[in-house]
């Protein structure tokens, strides 16, 4: 298996993000797509992006419990199947 790819997708409400990463992962050989929106029911983030943007945009005041659940069964999907060239930062 080859190494995997993560691909990080950003931009402003209307942008074409998730037309985007639809697009990139319906063409992609054995993607896994994760959308933030997705995980809405269990984020915790900043009230104010405005106001944590001008205090230094702190990643540690963002909890994606969800998410990071839907990445580490992808994780141990790819491993189970072969992958050897991932760095899973603990998941096993």
């Amino acid at each position: 298996m080859k190494k995997p790819y993560v691909i990080a997708i950003n931009g402003v409400s209307g942008a074409g993000k998730t037309a985007l990463s639809e697009r990139l992962a319906s063409t992609l050989p054995n993607a896994a797509l994760f959308r933030f929106d997705d995980f809405d029911a269990s984020n915790v983030y900043p009230e104010d992006f405005y106001e944590w943007t001008m205090r230094g945009g702190e990643l540690t005041e963002f909890d994606c419990p969800g998410m990071a659940a839907a990445v580490e069964k992808e994780i141990r999907r790819l491993k189970a199947e072969g992958a050897t060239d991932i760095n899973t930062y603990g998941v096993r």
